[in-house]
């Protein structure tokens, strides 16, 4: 009995668990940024570190 009480309990802690999951994820990919905007800062990153390093060798 106490046995079938506890897989109930853990199950349904399971599907919160899940649903507390897939809430999670759906807000941190909504509020994520964009690809070009990622892409844009990589891009300028590269360019910076171009520039130190012709700097340093001349």
């Amino acid at each position: 009995m106490q046995a079938r009480a506890k897989a109930n309990r853990l199950k349904t802690e399971d599907k919160k668990q899940v649903l507390d999951d897939q809430k999670r994820n759906e807000i941190f990919l909504r509020e994520g940024i964009p690809l070009w905007v990622a892409c844009l800062g990589k891009g300028a990153d590269l360019i910076a570190k171009l520039l130190c390093r012709v700097t340093i060798i001349l």
